[in-house]
């Protein structure tokens, strides 16, 4: 995740700071990749499935889950494969991890499978719907985001699973259990009142479905409006908003405009 303050003076890229630029780069960054994708394009599935061959070299069951996905996958299938406990939810969460634009773009094919059918999915009609997720994060994660309240966002860099059951996501925190030192256990509470990246119940096509399993878009911006520590573990209250979005709206319109139409490889070199 990216934890960053958005200060309204910041009007041109050299006034950017270096959280904001990063999430500004890495929303980019997704915009291109979606922009390149064809699915028509064989190469992009075959990037993905070689990396992640070679991630698990010597593991035999996952490679016989990679050859399984070569085999048998098409379109529509991408959130049920995701939703799976293997190759590649761990090898797409570790790419996004690495922030390295090389094998991010070879996950370019998997990413927008995920978009365009979460794109595709009806959005929940509950308004002003509330979402929980737990997790475990590290102390200094923790800090950031206690001393950014109120006044910061979080930008998430993957694809984000939450749940309407806050038992559910409670489940999933180890909320109230002994943690090592530089672990912190918390829940988020996810307040979604606008958006403009697609979000869905997975339920239906989900490999394991949950209690109202909702997916969130990789790059989905939330702000940061209260932390309690309750001792035992932090309650995070969150909101998803455009705000930050709309403020870079032009920034990002003007490199967009200035790459063209039709990006390449060479683009993603200028990250």
């Amino acid at each position: 995740m990216r934890i960053f303050q958005s200060d309204e003076n910041q009007k041109s890229i050299r006034d950017l700071n270096e959280e904001t630029a990063s999430f500004m780069w890495s929303q980019l960054l997704m915009r291109i990749i979606l922009i390149m994708y064809d699915n028509r394009d064989d190469r992009a599935k075959k990037d993905f499935i070689d990396t992640c061959r070679i991630r698990y070299k010597d593991d035999v069951y996952e490679q016989n889950r990679i050859a399984e996905f070569e085999r048998t996958y098409t379109t529509g299938q991408a959130i049920h494969w995701y939703t799976k406990d293997s190759f590649l939810y761990r090898c797409l969460n570790r790419a996004f991890r690495t922030v390295d634009i090389d094998i991010i773009y070879r996950f370019r094919f998997i990413i927008a499978e995920l978009h365009e059918q979460l794109a595709s999915l009806p959005r929940p009609s509950t308004p002003n719907l509330v979402v929980y997720r737990g997790q475990i994060i590290s102390t200094d994660e923790m800090k950031t985001i206690d001393a950014n309240q109120k006044k910061g966002f979080i930008s998430i860099n993957t694809f984000l699973s939450t749940s309407e059951s806050a038992n559910h996501a409670t489940s999933l925190s180890s909320l109230n259990m002994n943690l090592p030192k530089g672990l912190e256990s918390v829940l988020f509470r996810i307040t979604v009142t606008q958006t403009r990246h697609p979000f869905a119940n997975i339920d239906a096509l989900s490999a394991m479905p949950t209690e109202k399993e909702i997916l969130f878009d990789a790059g989905t911006v939330f702000r940061i409006d209260e932390v309690e520590n309750y001792g035992v573990g932090y309650f995070v209250h969150l909101t998803a908003t455009t705000e930050i979005e709309e403020r870079f709206d032009a920034l990002a319109q003007h490199f967009l405009d200035d790459i063209g139409q039709k990006p390449t490889l060479a683009t993603l070199g200028r990250f």
